[in-house]
């Protein structure tokens, strides 16, 4: 049976405990059962801010959306105004920051308030940044990523998708470039006259 535009859509096919099964848990459980020290390094500064996160403390996004909109703020920016006029961002690399800005947008789950609740939902934002600018983290991420979304990522036979095999995407896909936007979106995220910019933008459209 041919799949509806809603089945394909992420948001309708990761349910709460689902998205939280492949993200969240993956991310959160390695994290804390590893005994090496984390390949970020994190001074102590950090460490305070984060004891106790929530929303709008220093060195936390501003608010539960902030990290999602700064993504697609610096992902249309890098893709529309490349540092190579001749080269953007390719289809493997937004993409993929595509992806993962829905993990960041709390309106993407079925439950929105019960990912809000107990800090959950911001302290599930630190870890999946962390995560994400973790070289090979990431690259692990990226993994579970192509063989769980492979239809958002574009890759298959289908007429809507541009990769045929996961090689042809994994060659074409930036993760240094992903690396950095995450740096960019979190650093403006947290600071609440640089997300005034941010959604004027969006909400303007200036691209």
């Amino acid at each position: 049976m041919e799949k509806t535009q809603k089945e394909h859509d992420l948001l309708a096919k990761v349910s709460y405990e689902k998205s939280l099964e492949l993200i969240a848990s993956q991310i959160i459980s390695e994290l804390s059962t590893e005994d090496d020290p984390p390949y970020e390094e994190i001074n102590d500064e950090d460490l305070k801010n984060f004891e106790n996160p929530c929303f709008g403390k220093l060195g936390c996004p501003v608010n539960e959306n902030a990290f999602y909109q700064s993504i697609c703020y610096w992902v249309i920016m890098i893709h529309k105004h490349p540092e190579d006029p001749g080269k953007g961002m390719s289809l493997a690399t937004t993409r993929t920051l595509y992806l993962f800005s829905r993990k960041a947008d709390p309106l993407g789950y079925a439950n929105p308030q019960k990912l809000l609740r107990d800090n959950f939902f911001i302290e599930f934002l630190i870890e999946l940044k962390r995560h994400i600018t973790d070289y090979q983290k990431l690259v692990e991420l990226i993994d579970i990523s192509i063989s769980t979304f492979p239809e958002i990522l574009r890759i298959g036979n289908s007429e809507k998708d541009f990769y045929k095999t996961i090689q042809e995407f994994k060659k074409d896909i930036n993760v240094v470039e992903i690396m950095a936007v995450i740096n960019l979106a979190w650093e403006y995220c947290c600071q609440q006259e640089k997300m005034k910019l941010v959604r004027k933008f969006l909400i303007e459209g200036r691209y």
